[in-house]
């Protein structure tokens, strides 16, 4: 699946689309509208029946931070990532939690980041700057991941 009413969820979608063709796998792409990527990612069902084996996302990097964050949660309960199953995932994270220093938290956070990739919890493909702009009348922006709007003020 992949977002048409969304420009980088489309182009994403279709270079994707295009490099399962050239694999030769069978592929049945749904462009569709994002809220309908939404209603199905939720569903459970085989992709015949409703359901899916692929779509495209994007997180803000602070999203990511943590291990605490749902794209990487391996014990089957989250529709973002497919209900992923892993043990060694969530062992790792159980890990992260219970370091009491700062070495201990290291260590489990790279057992975790291998666990994750081991077991495909999700395929990061990379990262994007997101482009803003803002009047000339409003000062006390702050720079971040996100838009933060606390401290802005406009001038008249």
């Amino acid at each position: 699946m992949a977002a048409q009413d969304l420009p980088n969820h489309k182009a994403w979608g279709d270079v994707t689309v295009d490099l399962l063709k050239r694999l030769e796998v069978n592929v049945d792409f749904n462009a569709v509208d994002w809220g309908t990527v939404v209603a199905r990612r939720a569903q459970k069902n085989l992709p015949g029946r409703g359901g899916w084996q692929m779509y495209h996302t994007a997180l803000g990097g602070v999203d990511c931070s943590t291990p605490t964050y749902t794209f990487l949660r391996g014990d089957g309960s989250i529709a973002v990532n497919g209900w992923a199953k892993s043990l060694a995932v969530e062992t790792e994270i159980a890990a992260w939690f219970d370091a009491t220093a700062l070495d201990e938290e290291k260590s489990a956070a790279r057992r975790l980041n291998r666990a994750a990739l081991d077991d495909v919890i999700y395929a990061p493909l990379g990262w994007y700057l997101q482009n803003r702009a803002w009047r000339k009348s409003l000062t006390g922006i702050t720079p971040g991941p996100l838009p933060f709007f606390w401290g802005v003020s406009k001038t008249v």
